[in-house]
């Protein structure tokens, strides 16, 4: 019977995330320190748990800060390690909702009157939006609620129905 590795059991450098990054190219800003300093930086991959940054040249930032990722929102992040220009950063706590935020949601409010929910779940996705859990619970719901009226509608459309009959071998709408 095989046994489970433990971390010691892995070797050097081996990846051991808690979710599988994803390789986007997405524009953001790192802002930290009272005076609320910015750098500009590119997201190059990204989990539900953290991102991995780069900036344009080498910088020293805090352990502790804020990155506003463009089109989405802010979150406070914890530097876990520094590589050259590269960054990794842990997301700690939900997603910041800030002015720039809350005009975001609303513009996805109007696509989602205009467009329906499945525009609206795209937008979301793209924009990380699911990080806050009552979002990410109420976008469920509603790709649940989705996938049901898509298979009903998809088994009415292709599984014709006859009309009823009565005992007597005719249809029931017939006297």
């Amino acid at each position: 019977m095989a046994q489970k590795a433990t971390t010691s059991d892995l070797p050097a450098g081996a990846d051991q995330r808690r979710a599988k990054r994803e390789r986007v190219i997405k524009r953001a800003k790192i802002i930290y320190g009272f005076s609320g300093s910015t750098i500009d930086c590119h997201v190059l991959d990204e989990s539900p748990f953290g991102l991995m940054i780069e900036t344009e040249s080498m910088v020293a930032v805090p352990e502790q800060l804020t990155v506003r990722l463009e089109g989405a929102g802010m979150f406070h992040v914890v530097r876990r390690w520094a590589l050259g220009n590269r960054i990794g950063l842990e997301l700690v706590g939900p997603q910041i909702i800030d002015e720039a935020t809350h005009l975001r949601m609303q513009s996805i409010l109007e696509i989602l009157d205009r467009q329906g929910v499945g525009p609206a779940m795209q937008i979301l996705r793209a924009d990380r939006f699911f990080d806050n859990p009552s979002l990410r619970h109420a976008a469920q719901n509603a790709d649940h609620a989705m996938t049901e009226l898509r298979t009903f509608l998809k088994n009415a459309a292709t599984t014709p129905r006859l009309p009823e009959t009565n005992s007597h071998g005719g249809t029931a709408h017939s006297k």
